[in-house]
């Protein structure tokens, strides 16, 4: 073999080879490295779907999570990118995923992924006193609350004789008026609400309110034959044309009252001022009052 013909030399084959091999190690970690990368990003968004699987199912059943399995409404295969098995830890509440490397982290490290889902909590109790209420002629009904913060859904829902109705309100609504109520009929409200973590808020107080049209009627009259001396015997006749009557006050005596129209007679020591007082309330709370000269 001539000098022009002399092929590599066995040093020169291996430091070839080495180069080789190093730039196809080096290739391949350059494709290795993005590739895990999207199984991990796979991973972290199909874990995240099974947590918030498994929040929904909490909100439905109203209880916290505690199967070690996934939840029934999930229809994947139960294997992450790396074909292992999805892990349910409901003590830890996360999905975990033993990644790339196939073994479990004994807290959830290494190179787990963990996606974790809400913890249960029962819905909020908010303590909303009794909407304060004013009604207007016609039978309209105005309702006042406290501001509430944190709202996305906030709902009135009124009883009365069709059943329950909910009214749909702006989150930061404090008044409401309902009108085109019927007269002498009862209504039931109470507030209902949802926050932004969607728990649900439930006013625990209740406001009953009836609408009138008017503030009842009263004609008291002086009558004679009081049973014993020094007393006087008053008529009083009382009717409404809205809410139904509550309550009769003569002078101090206090007398519970029912229905929409009412004649009753009353006795009394006769007072030394030679007057009474005499008021009628109904149930929406309109009153009226009368002063009568008895003679002393």
């Amino acid at each position: 073999m001539t000098g022009s013909e002399r092929g590599f030399s066995v040093v020169e084959l291996v430091l070839s080879m080495v180069v080789l091999l190093l730039l196809v190690s080096i290739t391949i970690a350059w494709y290795q490295g993005p590739a895990q990368d999207a199984r991990v990003s796979v991973a972290r968004v199909e874990a995240s779907q099974i947590a918030g699987m498994i929040a929904a199912r909490q909100l439905q059943t109203r209880a916290a999570y505690s199967a070690p399995s996934l939840p029934s409404n999930y229809h994947g295969n139960g294997l992450d990118p790396w074909g292992g098995r999805w892990r349910i830890d409901p003590s830890s509440r996360a999905v975990v995923s033993a990644g790339p490397d196939g073994v479990f982290g004994s807290d959830g490290s290494a190179d787990d992924v963990v996606v974790r889902w809400d913890s249960w909590q029962q819905p909020s109790q908010v303590e909303l006193p009794a909407p304060a209420a004013s009604v207007a002629a016609g039978g309209f009904v105005r309702l006042e609350w406290p501001a509430a913060t944190g709202l996305r859904e906030l709902v009135l829902v009124r009883t009365g004789p069709e059943g329950a109705r909910r009214i749909a309100l702006a989150t930061g609504a404090v008044e409401y008026s309902d009108g085109a109520l019927a007269p002498r009929v009862s209504y039931a409200y109470r507030l209902e609400a949802e926050d932004i973590a969607g728990r649900s808020l439930i006013g625990s107080a209740t406001g009953v309110f009836i609408p009138g049209a008017s503030p009842p009627t009263l004609r008291v009259t002086v009558e004679p034959g009081a049973s014993r001396p020094g007393q006087v015997r008053l008529r009083v006749t009382a009717s409404s044309l809205g809410a139904e009557l509550a309550g009769l006050t003569v002078g101090t005596r206090e007398l519970p009252l029912r229905g929409a129209d009412c004649t009753t007679a009353v006795e009394l020591d006769r007072p030394a001022s030679g007057r009474v007082n005499v008021a009628v309330t109904d149930r929406a709370g309109l009153r009226s009052t009368a002063e009568v000269t008895v003679g002393r």
